[in-house]
C-alpha cells in the first residue's frame, strides 16, 4: 500500500491546479505517494489539460458530474490507496517539504490516530491586506491564531485544504459504504 495519498477536487481552477501538481513534483525527501484529482464537473480547460498532464508521481485523476467539493473530495478517497489520505485544496500550493514534514508527524504520534493540520497562507506575490491576515489568523476561515492547544486542536480548525490523517479514521466514519458513479 502506497503510504501517502494526496486528495485533491477541482472545479474549474485550472491555472492553480497546476501549480499544486507541479509543486507535488517537487517535493523534497517525501514519502511514496499518489495523488488522485477529482475532477467535479469542470467544463473549462481543466479536463483535457487533466488528461495531457505528465507527473513525476503515480497521479489518477477522475471526473464526475459537479456534485461539489465534499462528495469530489470523498470520491478520492474511496478511490485513493494510501495508509494516510492528505486533503489538499486545488489552490493549496505546497512547499517543498509539505509530505515529509506531514510524514514526519505522523511517523511521531504513529501510537494513536492523529490528524495534523498544517498552516496554510496566502501565496508569497499576493499582496496581503489588513483583511486577508485576519481571515486566516482569525476568521472562520483557518482561525490558526485561536488554537490554544496544539495537541487540541477544536474540530471547527479542520480544513480540508492542508491536513492529512489516517485512511483507518475514514474506514472507521464509515466513509468506504459510500458508493459513486462509474467514473466518466
Amino acid at each position: 500500500m502506497t503510504p501517502f495519498s494526496v486528495v485533491i477536487p477541482t472545479h474549474r481552477r485550472p491555472e492553480t491546479l497546476f501549480r499544486v501538481l507541479d509543486a507535488l513534483g517537487r517535493q523534497e525527501g517525501p514519502p511514496a505517494f499518489e495523488v488522485v484529482v477529482v475532477d467535479d464537473g469542470s467544463r473549462d480547460s481543466t479536463p483535457d489539460r487533466l488528461r495531457a498532464y505528465r507527473s513525476l508521481y503515480p497521479l489518477r485523476c477522475l471526473s464526475q458530474e459537479n456534485s461539489g467539493p465534499a462528495r469530489a473530495r470523498n470520491r478520492g478517497v474511496v478511490e485513493s490507496r494510501g495508509d494516510v489520505v492528505v486533503f489538499l485544496g486545488d489552490d493549496t500550493v505546497p512547499e517543498p517539504a509539505f509530505l515529509a514534514v506531514h510524514a514526519r508527524a505522523h511517523s511521531e504520534h504513529a501510537a494513536a490516530p492523529v490528524a495534523v493540520l498544517g498552516y496554510t497562507t496566502w501565496p508569497v506575490e499576493r499582496k496581503v491586506s489588513p483583511f486577508l491576515r485576519h481571515i486566516n489568523e482569525f476568521g472562520q476561515q483557518f482561525g490558526y491564531s485561536l488554537i490554544d492547544d496544539p495537541d487540541a486542536v477544536p474540530f471547527n480548525a479542520f480544513a480540508t485544504a492542508n491536513i492529512p490523517l489516517p485512511r483507518r479514521l475514514l474506514e472507521e466514519a464509515g466513509l468506504f459504504g459510500t458508493t459513486f458513479p462509474p467514473a466518466v
